[in-house]
C-alpha cells in the first residue's frame, strides 16, 4: 500500500503572487557569495548596470533581486552539487546555483519594462526570462494500463502483467511529486496518508489545481481494491512538495527552489515527478512551455538527474514545437507528449489542451479521457494533457524501477529515458506528431 509524506510550510497568501523576471549571471559576474539584494554588487561594478538600475528604480523603487535557491542552506547546496558523481548530463556546480536570481514584479508591464533594460547588459547577464504569477492547472475503465489492443484499437503502457512480478506495485520505488496544493481525503487512498490537504483552508481560486494533484495521486497510488481505478505504482511511498514558496513572509512560484529541496530528501533510484509547466514570455507572446525552458529550473532538473534521481517533466501544453525555445542543453529529464484516444497508434493530442512536441520529446501517454480519482471519493474519466501523460509515464518509471530492484539491477536515469525512448509503441504519423513512443512496461521489464 502506497505511503505519502508531504513537505510543505505555512500557506502563502496568493492574492498577489507577482510576475517573476528570472535572471542567470555569466561566470565573471558572480559575487563572491550568493546573497539578496544583488543590485548593490552590480552597481558598485558594473557602472552601466547602476545607470540602468536607477531607471528601474524610478518606476518600481521596492524592487530587488532575491536569490532564486534559497530554501537550501549553502552548505545543503554544496552537499547536492557533490552527490552528482555519477553524473549523465552536465554537472551543476555550486556556482551555478549561484548564478541564478529573481525579481519579484508586481505586473506583466512591469516585468516586460525590467526584463528590456536587464536584457542589454548581454556581458553580465546570460538569460532574462519573465514568469506569469501562475500557470493555469487543466482539468482532467483504464485502456491505458494494458497493452496495445488491435481488436479494442486502443493503446496503454502494458503494466497489468507487470503488478505480479515481484517488486511490481512499485513497493521498492520512492517518489516525489511536485505539485501546487492538494486535498487527498479519498477511500481509494491510503489511510497513513496525512495530511490530507495543502494548505488547510484552500482558496476557491485554486480549487482546479487541488483536482489536478488527486488525479495525479490517483493515476499513481489509487489502491488495488475495487473501488474506483487503479493506481499504476500504489505500493510505491510518496513524498509531496508544493511549488508554492514563502520567502521574507511573501509567496512566489518557485518550481526550481522546490526541486533542489525535495531531491535532497529523495534517495538515488527515486522517481520525481515534476507536475508543472512555464508559461513564459516567448517570441513575444505568453506561451505554455516545458518547465525548464526557464533556467534555474534545468539546472535544478540537472543536479536532480546526476544525482541518480529520474526526473518526469510534462511538455506542456502549447501546441508547439519546443525545440527551438529548449537551448539550455540537456537536462536529462524524460519529456512527456500526450496523445489522442484515437486507435491503436494514437496521434499527437490536440484541440483545447494541445501537446508541445519535438525531438526533445521522449516518450507520450494518453492525454484525454484518463480515469482517475476525483473529490468526494469520486472518479473522473476527463483527466487529460501532459499532465494525465507525465503521471502515467511517472507510475511506469516507479514499477519499472520498483521489479529492477527486486531482481537487484540498478537502473539509471539515462538508462530508464533509453529505455523509454525506444521501447514502446508509435504514434500515428511519428514524423508529423513528434512525441516519441508509448513505452511498453512488459518489454522494458523482459530487457531487464
Amino acid at each position: 500500500m502506497s505511503t505519502l509524506t508531504v513537505f510543505s510550510e505555512d500557506y502563502p497568501d496568493l492574492d498577489n503572487l507577482p510576475w517573476i523576471v528570472w535572471v542567470q549571471l555569466r561566470p565573471d559576474a558572480l559575487p563572491p557569495e550568493y546573497m539578496d539584494n544583488l543590485e548593490e554588487y552590480l552597481g558598485e561594478r558594473y557602472p552601466e548596470f547602476a545607470d540602468r538600475w536607477k531607471d528601474v528604480q524610478a518606476q518600481l523603487p521596492e524592487l530587488s533581486f532575491e536569490r532564486t535557491f534559497f530554501t537550501l542552506s549553502t552548505g545543503e547546496l554544496a552537499e547536492l552539487a557533490a552527490r552528482q558523481e555519477q553524473a549523465t548530463v552536465e554537472p551543476v556546480t555550486l556556482q551555478e546555483f549561484f548564478s541564478h536570481y529573481l525579481l519579484r514584479v508586481p505586473s506583466g508591464e512591469g516585468a516586460a519594462f525590467v526584463a528590456e533594460m536587464l536584457l542589454v547588459l548581454e556581458h553580465i547577464f546570460a538569460r532574462v526570462q519573465v514568469q506569469v504569477p501562475l500557470p493555469v492547472q487543466p482539468a482532467g475503465g483504464q485502456p491505458y494500463l494494458g497493452g496495445a489492443d488491435p481488436v479494442l484499437d486502443t493503446a496503454g503502457i502494458n503494466v497489468r502483467d507487470a503488478w505480479t512480478e515481484a517488486g511490481g506495485n512499485g513497493e521498492n520505488a520512492v517518489m516525489g511529486l511536485i505539485e501546487q496544493c492538494w486535498a487527498l481525503a479519498h477511500r481509494d487512498l491510503a489511510a497513513s496518508i496525512a495530511p490530507r490537504r495543502y494548505p488547510q483552508v484552500q482558496p476557491a481560486d485554486l480549487q482546479a489545481a487541488v483536482v489536478h494533484a488527486l488525479a495525479d495521486v490517483g493515476i499513481l497510488a489509487a489502491a488495488h481494491n475495487a473501488i474506483g481505478c487503479d493506481g499504476i505504482a500504489a505500493g510505491a511511498a510518496i513524498q509531496l512538495i508544493s511549488s508554492l514558496r514563502t520567502k521574507n513572509g511573501a509567496a512566489l512560484y518557485d518550481v526550481a527552489d522546490a526541486i533542489t529541496v525535495i531531491t535532497q530528501r529523495l534517495p538515488r533510484g527515486a522517481v520525481l515527478l515534476v507536475e508543472e509547466q512555464a508559461e513564459t514570455l516567448w517570441q513575444g507572446r505568453v506561451q505554455l512551455a516545458p518547465v525548464e525552458q526557464v533556467a534555474a529550473v534545468q539546472t535544478a532538473i540537472r543536479a536532480a538527474v546526476n544525482s541518480g534521481v529520474a526526473v518526469i517533466e510534462p511538455a506542456g501544453n502549447g501546441g508547439i514545437d519546443i525545440d527551438a525555445m529548449l537551448t539550455a542543453g540537456d537536462s536529462g529529464a524524460i519529456m512527456v507528449g500526450a496523445c489522442a484516444d484515437d486507435g491503436q497508434h494514437p496521434s499527437r493530442l490536440t484541440g483545447v489542451l494541445p501537446s508541445n512536441f519535438g525531438g526533445r520529446v521522449d516518450c507520450y501517454a494518453p492525454g484525454e479521457f484518463v480515469e482517475t480519482l476525483a473529490p468526494n471519493n469520486g472518479t473522473r474519466n476527463d483527466y487529460g494533457g501532459t499532465s494525465s501523460a507525465s503521471a502515467i509515464i511517472a507510475g511506469a518509471a516507479a514499477v519499472v524501477l520498483s521489479i529492477a530492484a527486486a531482481r537487484g539491477r540498478t537502473v539509471t536515469p539515462a538508462e530508464l529515458r533509453d529505455g523509454f525512448r525506444q521501447t514502446g509503441t508509435a504514434s500515428s504519423a511519428p514524423g508529423v506528431d513528434r512525441i516519441g513512443v508509448m513505452p511498453d512496461v512488459g518489454a522494458l521489464i523482459a530487457n531487464l
